[in-house]
């Protein structure tokens, strides 16, 4: 008797581009990086490992040796033959024309690699690729042996087994011949074999490969050898996190996931990238397919065991070893995301089946509104449970229980979803949730949910902070490393590679015996006499009476933060307390210090133009930058200014000063009745600029720089703006960076100018951290700070 086989939206794909090519394009290009820094700084131990393998090779009985010279000499031709006998056998004629093609573009990309160094005239680079500074380009790189790994790359020769063991015998004994007959090296050898891959993975995803998606009678069939009969099937959705069917038969609807190879490395950059930015247990683990189902599994077991309600798992199956299938019942219902309006049952509901499933130890980890279904009877269904965990962290519950509550903030209302929260968490279980409640700790479908809509956040956490406003709840930082500490530190390792060669020149202790003492005295003095007027900017603003002598020793504390933490965040944060300990609201501190640092930004700018204007209409003045770095500033300038004209860019722009504009603008109003509140804050700006230049300044001159003082005035504020936006403490690195740079484009020699920067930084930023930290220590004791 025959079954008859329905299928719907159905279509195998003839050919893919699989993700996990990109990602080996990207790891074999960075290799290839990678060995020539190592080639060319160990030069001496390369050479040592390509005499240690010819004389290792002249050890070897003749046997080995005679049979390394056949396979050697033979694998170019032999290898391409059984390559297209075997894909012949399967009917692959195209994958024998696209492998063709891949040894010839590998061929070119040798040739290529070998001109250009020979074009880069780096002798150190030759050498440590030939063993000498002179070569042939056309014989550089191995064409034969990147031609071999392209074509077996491009015919996927190399990944069937047993071919796969095959194919790396014969690549690998004829890389060994090639090095120990002494025409080449072991280096060369690698990289040669290291282009004819990426050249090959780069043509294979190209041209797109044949597709492993099982067909729709091979999915009938392994379901119904499991014991799940069906006969009919349709494809619902089709993503990069899997291909999912509904099937049905005799037994009723089946839910399935598909996985298969096509799928692999779909992802994996930004899954990378989360895991190295987030804090361990935090981002949602990257799984590979069958991990993932049997993940899946096991978590959907051990809910059904918590009592929660989740599709029961009827199979899971291996179909041809490139595709995985886990077969679940189908549960009617509708997800969230399209169930319209939400009564306040259903956010009671929903939160107490993830508390059921929290009260076992487990962890959903990707609460987003389509994993959450709500049935014909008005019960919750949990689904999505491939990346939940069991013995569930503390952190990873109160992540889920965060992300539900932005789910169904965005669903519905917060108000709604608070009252309906206090109901099945504890008062500790709904506040817990605000110091975790960041969208970058949260799955993908609710990051996007809340793409343009990040005030429901916000109302979020403010209603649930309004069930215990006597209780403050810290923000967990979850992030090992943001995306702005990234790019600093990149650029300090540039600014690095350029001024470490210059310090190592230099004999520091010799420069600073010749330092003229006297204007060593001038730079310390007008360090310390900068701090008063820092106490001036600051007090300025306060309405009520502020102690003076405790304002200026907390001005000196912040200089002992910044050691700690980025200067603006430190002051920021000393000043606030500060503000807080002498009697002031926190709303009310927070607008001084807003309105102090904005009164001290647009003086510093009106500065920057009045000294910049100053000193280019004098004559004594002299810029002469590189034409590079003009190049780049340009270059900075422009790409500044089309990001901030993305729309997304300036919304979130606007998005973060709206909260400081309106919590300044009702202390600017108040201000406004005292006008000279603002006039003494513009005197301690004005001043604490001028005290630091005239440090600047006296350090130049401590080393007899002769430049304008103008000039020198505006690298001083050029380089105090980059430090103050620089995210390493204290601004080190940066600023020394963009000081020396600075004398440097304006006349002073390299020498003076790196000197004069070091000296500055002792005096204003190393020496005034052991009075800060004395100052730090007594206001704490006086409950000061």
């Amino acid at each position: 008797m025959s079954t008859q086989v329905t299928a719907a939206n159905v279509t195998q794909t003839r050919t893919v581009r699989r993700p996990s090519d990109l990602v080996r394009l990207a790891i074999t290009t960075a290799l290839i990086a990678i060995l020539l820094g190592v080639a060319v700084l160990a030069t001496r131990t390369t050479a040592g490992l390509d005499a240690d393998l010819e004389r290792a090779s002249q050890r070897l009985p003749n046997v080995f040796s005679l049979l390394f010279a056949v396979i050697s000499g033979t694998s170019a031709l032999v290898l391409p033959l059984l390559v297209i006998v075997v894909l012949l056998a399967r009917r692959e004629g195209r994958e024998i024309l696209q492998a063709l093609v891949g040894g010839a573009a590998a061929t070119v990309a040798v040739f290529g690699a070998s001109v250009l160094v020979a074009t880069a005239n780096q002798p150190r680079l030759t050498k440590s690729l030939t063993g000498s500074v002179e070569f042939d380009a056309q014989f550089l790189f191995s064409p034969v042996l990147a031609a071999l790994v392209a074509f077996i790359t491009v015919s996927r020769f190399s990944e069937r087994s047993p071919w796969q063991w095959v194919s790396g015998i014969a690549i690998g004994i004829t890389a060994f011949a090639n090095v120990v007959a002494g025409d080449t090296t072991t280096v060369t050898q690698i990289i040669s074999i290291l282009i004819g891959y990426a050249t090959g993975l780069l043509l294979r995803y190209a041209f797109g490969i044949a597709s492993t998606e099982p067909s729709a009678s091979q999915l009938i069939d392994a379901l119904n050898e499991a014991g799940v009969h069906v006969t009919s099937i349709e494809r619902v959705s089709s993503a990069l996190g899997g291909a999912r069917y509904l099937a049905s038969g005799s037994g009723g609807q089946v839910s399935l996931l598909v996985l298969n190879r096509d799928l692999e490395g779909a992802g994996l950059f930004s899954t990378a990238w989360r895991t190295i930015r987030l804090q361990d247990g935090v981002a949602t683990t990257s799984l590979g397919m069958r991990k993932r189902i049997e993940n899946l599994a096991l978590v959907s077991l051990a809910a059904s065991q918590a009592g929660v309600k989740v599709p029961e798992v009827l199979a899971t199956l291996d179909i041809d070893q490139t595709s995985l299938v886990c077969a679940t019942k189908w549960l009617s219902g509708t997800s969230l995301a399209d169930a319209g309006e939400l009564s306040d049952a259903d956010l009671v509901n929903a939160i107490r089946a993830v508390q059921k499933l929290h009260n076992s130890d487990i962890a959903h980890r990707a609460l987003s509104a389509d994993h959450i279904i709500k049935n014909s009877e008005g019960e919750i269904v949990l689904v999505g449970l491939e990346y939940g965990t069991i013995a569930a962290s503390p952190l990873a519950v109160r992540l889920d229980n965060a992300e539900l509550l932005v789910t169904l903030a965005l669903l519905s209302d917060p108000a709604r979803v608070v009252k309906a929260a206090q109901l099945v968490l504890s008062r500790d279980e709904l506040l817990a949730t605000i110091g975790v409640m960041q969208l970058l700790a949260m799955s993908r479908g609710t990051r996007e949910a809340a793409k343009g809509r990040r005030e429901v956040v916000t109302q979020l956490r403010s209603a649930i902070a309004a069930t215990a406003p006597s209780i403050e709840v810290q923000e967990v930082n979850l992030q090992r490393i943001r995306p702005r500490t990234a790019i600093m530190v990149a650029l300090s390792v540039v600014a690095a590679y350029v001024v470490l060669p210059q310090l190592v020149a230099l004999n520091l202790a010799e420069i600073f015996r010749q330092a003229s003492i006297p204007w060593v005295l001038v730079a310390l003095a007008a360090s310390f006499i900068s701090y008063p007027f820092a106490a001036l900017t600051l007090k300025a603003f306060v309405m009520q009476k502020l102690s003076w002598f405790r304002t200026l020793l907390a001005q000196f504390a912040t200089t002992f933060a910044a050691l700690l933490s980025p200067p603006t965040l430190g002051t920021v944060a000393i000043n606030g307390r500060f503000l807080q300990r002498a009697g002031l609201s926190v709303p009310v501190a927070g607008a001084t210090i807003a309105t102090s640092q904005l009164v001290a930004f647009v003086v510093h700018v009106a500065l920057m133009i009045a000294v910049g204007v100053a000193a280019g209409t004098s004559q004594n003045f002299s810029f002469n930058p590189s034409e590079q770095a003009v190049f780049a500033v340009l270059v900075v300038a422009i790409v500044l200014v089309g990001v901030v004209s993305l729309p997304p860019i300036r919304k979130r722009i606007v998005a973060r000063a709206k909260p400081v504009v309106s919590q300044i603008g009702p202390q600017l109003a108040l201000l406004g009745e005292q006008p000279w509140r603002f006039a003494w804050g513009a005197v301690g700006a004005i001043g604490l600029n001028a005290t630091r230049s005239m440090a600047l300044i006296a350090a130049v001159l401590a080393f007899g720089g002769e430049a304008s003082w103008l000039a020198i005035v505006f690298v001083y504020l050029a380089g105090a703006t980059i430090g103050q936006a620089a995210p390493t403490p204290g601004g080190i690195g940066a600023v020394e960076a963009a000081l020396a740079a600075g004398l440097i484009a304006v006349g002073l020699d390299s020498t003076t100018a790196i000197s004069a920067a070091l000296l500055y930084r002792i005096a204003t930023f190393w020496l005034p951290i052991l009075p800060g930290w004395a100052s730090f220590w007594w206001l704490q004791r006086k409950h000061a700070l």
